[in-house]
């Protein structure tokens, strides 16, 4: 199979106050997007030997093959936090997210769909500057800034589509994105939660509606959900020769609205991804 869309970035087990520990993480997320979109990917992941076999059947379904997996004999990340965070922070990671990373086979991004969800900007710029994906997609958190600034600015320089929170856009100011939306076919994404998200490009703009749940039980994941899903729906978009247009890419975040929602009403992660395997079969 050639040209594959690839996933790079953490997978790990969520634990919440209520609930047992269950896999998740954003390159599982982002994943799962791209398969609600009819689109298998390849995760560019590190797992670990932990991992149950139920939870391992996710990885299966979701994802075409396990080319770039690697497998680590460690204990699987724990990510803790709250089941709504909204703008009061992050979350709690009990290990090292630079030591969860994948390069094998990274020759497969080549010609690409690739998402990069959340990972080490130390990880992912090497690989950028060493293939030639055909769409970069790139959720971006400035918690990165304090000991990946540079890598992650040059991270910036190859994504053609970056999401990113409206708490993050402003406390960076527009100037840190302005090189970036200078450029054609560049396409920036500032979520706003039930405010909607500003939809930038060279010489366009356009405040998106948000997703419309009846209620918000946990919002965690919401931004590699979306990547993901804006990604699969691009991804059935793309010819060789179209460069993407402005609608094109505002198409695919209305498209991703409903299971953004489905995932904000989701009592938690196990709860959703099972909801999800359910669709796909």
């Amino acid at each position: 199979m050639e040209h594959v869309p690839v996933v790079a970035g953490l997978i790990m087990r969520m634990r919440y106050p209520e609930g047992r520990a269950w896999i998740g993480g954003p390159a599982l997320y982002a994943a799962t997007g791209m398969r609600l979109m009819g689109i298998r990917s390849r995760m560019m992941a590190a797992l670990s030997h932990d991992l149950s076999e139920d939870e391992r059947s996710v990885i299966e379904l979701v994802s075409c093959d396990d080319r770039c997996i690697t497998l680590l004999n460690s204990p699987s990340l724990n990510w803790y936090s709250e089941n709504v965070l909204g703008n009061k922070g992050n979350g709690r990671l009990d290990g090292m997210p630079a030591v969860w990373k994948s390069e094998k086979n990274f020759s497969l991004l080549n010609g690409a769909v690739t998402v990069l969800a959340n990972g080490d900007p130390a990880w992912y710029y090497p690989l950028l500057t060493k293939t030639q994906p055909r769409l970069t997609l790139m959720d971006f958190n400035m918690n990165w800034l304090a000991v990946r600034g540079e890598e992650l600015r040059q991270c910036i320089r190859y994504a053609d589509i970056i999401t990113i929170t409206r708490h993050e856009y402003h406390s960076l100011g527009k100037h840190f994105f302005a090189t970036f939306l200078a450029q054609k076919n560049k396409f920036l994404l500032v979520k706003a939660g039930s405010h909607g998200t500003e939809f930038i490009s060279a010489g366009e703009r356009e405040l998106l509606p948000p997703a419309k749940p009846q209620t918000v039980t946990m919002d965690v994941g919401c931004g590699d959900l979306l990547i993901g899903l804006l990604a699969g729906y691009l991804s059935g978009q793309l010819t060789r020769s179209d460069a993407l247009a402005f609608q094109q890419v505002k198409a695919g975040y209305l498209a991703a609205l409903p299971w953004i929602a489905t995932l904000l009403e989701s009592a938690s992660n196990e709860s959703f991804i099972r909801r999800c395997v359910n669709a796909f079969r």
